[in-house]
């Protein structure tokens, strides 16, 4: 069992993942050979249905378009351990977002092998943020006609999309 001791960081903060290790008939696997890797994927944040209406993105193109969630993982890191007596083993990572400017999934796989050779595996995700907090926008109307105004509403929301008040917003068309 691979459990990290925080789901959700800012981007440049460090995660524990903890590893856990036994038999399935019980007591814990010491001295277990784990090798373990690292993927980050994109992460696109979605809020709760009441903020659906906003858009979180940042869009460089004026088309519609949808996220690709197919897209392969990016492998970043692997290394190998050894769990101590008690069956446990702590792999500890410092995320940040490299070249990327959208908040990444960062993903840790162990595989575990007994003595009889037997191969376990599991795994755990965090989501590295790109700011501790998310702005979206939504226009009041779908359509709008050359030389009115436009109105559009903005929120700014944290991880777990509640709003927080007394942000500055600037909006660039």
């Amino acid at each position: 069992k691979v459990t990290p001791d925080k789901t959700d960081i800012l981007a440049g903060d460090k995660v524990n993942f903890g590893l856990d290790a036994a038999y399935y008939s019980g007591g814990n696997l010491k001295d277990a050979g784990t090798k373990w890797f690292i993927e980050s994927a994109n992460f696109y944040f979605t809020p709760s249905s009441k903020y659906s209406q906003y858009s979180f993105m940042d869009w460089d193109r004026d088309i519609y378009w949808s996220p690709d969630t197919s897209a392969l993982n990016t492998a970043l890191d692997e290394g190998k351990g050894v769990t101590d007596e008690n069956g446990h083993l702590d792999i500890s990572r410092t995320f940040d977002l490299g070249k990327s400017k959208i908040s990444q999934q960062m993903s840790l796989y162990a595989n575990v092998t007994d003595v009889a050779g037997n191969l376990v595996s599991g795994g755990a995700s965090v989501i590295v943020h790109q700011s501790e907090v998310y702005a979206g926008i939504r226009s009041a109307r779908y359509i709008g006609k050359q030389g009115e105004a436009q109105p559009f509403s903005a929120v700014v929301l944290n991880w777990d999309s509640q709003p927080i008040a007394g942000q500055a917003v600037s909006v660039n068309f």
